[in-house]
């Protein structure tokens, strides 16, 4: 309970001073300790586990290549799979601490990003978690070689980022053909999402 305490603390010191860039940084480091210490939030991390266990250089691609290449070498030197979750986190609040960076309202923005996926993300889905945030840092990217390099790397954790593009496509159109755009990515996923059901 402790930690929420503090949470709450440095989440309320950041809406204060929300372009501090040193508050910032406290607050990158806090909820970094805080989401890389804890860890059994949800069900996925069982299974990435049980991946984890079992993993070698067989099977390793069962998993996004960047995403499995963490985990062969972690397990290679011998640590535990909470060390697959330090990683992942810290990689992930790196990217959206680099994100944050770009607005005036930098505390403000960080805090908005942990409290609407953070617990979910960084403590459960920690693969789709490294993508989301990489995803984020590359909206602020202008030079277009750059972006798809964050793109593909954001793929090689979670292969849904290949989306980005969609976004990327749409923020450059307008009126009608923005609302066509929209109109036909929907139609796509529903169609991807039927397609694999049946």
């Amino acid at each position: 309970m402790i930690y929420f305490f503090l949470l709450f603390l440095v989440f309320s010191l950041g809406a204060i001073s929300s372009s501090s860039k040193y508050l910032l940084r406290i607050n990158v480091l806090f909820v970094f300790l805080f989401f890389a210490l804890y860890m059994g939030y949800g069900t996925d991390w069982i299974y990435y586990n049980i991946k984890f266990d079992n993993i070698s250089l067989n099977n390793m691609f069962n998993f996004e290549f960047l995403y499995s290449f963490i985990n062969y070498i972690i397990k290679s030197i011998g640590l535990s799979y909470q060390w697959v979750h330090i990683v992942t986190v810290a990689i992930s609040i790196t990217f959206l601490y680099l994100y944050c960076t770009k607005f005036n309202n930098k505390n403000l923005i960080f805090i908005i990003a942990v409290s609407f996926f953070g617990i979910m993300l960084f403590l459960s889905q920690e693969r789709q978690g490294v993508a989301v945030c990489i995803f984020l840092y590359s909206t602020t990217i202008n030079n277009k070689f750059k972006r798809n390099i964050l793109i593909i790397l954001a793929c090689l954790f979670h292969f849904s980022a290949i989306f980005s593009y969609v976004y990327f496509y749409i923020s450059k159109r307008k009126n009608f053909k923005l609302f066509k755009s929209i109109v036909f990515f929907n139609i796509f996923i529903l169609s991807f999402f039927f397609i694999f059901k049946l």
